[in-house]
């Protein structure tokens, strides 16, 4: 099931989103019958973003996120879990069109804005429990143009 909103409070350009995925996994059918029952390995049960943006009308924008992910099983028999992970991204940026009426962008991303050390891939295999690291803060500037 997922739920979208996106709120406009009144001052022009000025948005606040969010959205929620809920999941729900079980396996009901397998060779093995201790799988029945089960939940299906990294699936998290819920995700979230929430957020907020800005647009000026003289071209200037920013955007900050928060995402949220709720912790999963990362092992067939369910015993043991990942608790999951947040991380925040922001950007600020301008656009604008050329005399001959191209549009073009420029934006600065920050990525993991507040150097958040998580896995957005976590398993078990081998007696171990294995994490694939996520980037660290990355700083990110685009240009971008309407052709």
């Amino acid at each position: 099931m997922e739920l979208s909103a996106t709120l406009r409070p009144g001052i022009p350009g000025f948005e606040l989103f969010g959205d929620l995925t809920v999941i729900s996994t079980e396996i009901t059918s397998n060779p093995d019958p201790a799988m029945v029952g089960k939940e299906i390995t990294g699936v998290p049960e819920y995700t979230t973003n929430l957020g907020l943006r800005y647009h000026a009308a003289s071209g200037f924008s920013g955007r900050m996120k928060w995402r949220h992910v709720d912790s999963y099983y990362i092992d067939g028999g369910n015993t043991i879990s990942y608790e999951g992970y947040d991380v925040t991204d922001a950007s600020l940026g301008y656009e604008g069109v050329t005399e001959n009426g191209t549009g073009w962008r420029v934006n600065l991303d920050i990525d993991n804005l507040f150097d958040e050390h998580y896995s957005q891939a976590a398993w078990s295999g081998y007696d171990t429990t294995n994490y694939a690291v996520s980037p660290g803060q990355a700083f990110w500037l685009r240009l971008t143009l309407d052709v």
